[in-house]
């Protein structure tokens, strides 16, 4: 690992750079677990209609057609997130190669 050791200024050099992808990770983790908030949610909507809590056909409908949308809005923020925290590292990367070649 003594050989890897001249890159660390590199690391310090582009550390905002790696900062924002990190954050932009954490972020991109924290929008994967929603979804399965979601789907819960709608169990328990099911569920409360199964149980007769619920007895309109339409607002069951209107429940889960809102918990669809969020599952597919969280999956599609993550997704960018991810997309975006890719970017970030790839520009970090190119950098510091290209300081290492100059």
């Amino acid at each position: 690992m003594k050989e890897l050791q001249h890159l660390n200024k590199y690391f310090l050099k582009y550390k905002w750079h790696m900062l924002l992808g990190f954050l932009i990770t954490i972020a991109a983790r924290i929008f994967t677990l929603y979804p399965v908030q979601f789907i819960g949610n709608s169990t328990t909507v099911i569920q409360s209609y199964i149980n007769g809590e619920i007895t309109d056909p339409a607002e069951l409908r209107e429940e889960l057609f809102y918990n669809i949308l969020l599952i597919i809005g969280a999956n599609l923020v993550a997704a960018a997130l991810t997309f975006i925290m890719r970017q970030t590292f790839i520009v970090a990367s190119s950098l510091i190669e290209y300081d290492l070649k100059n």
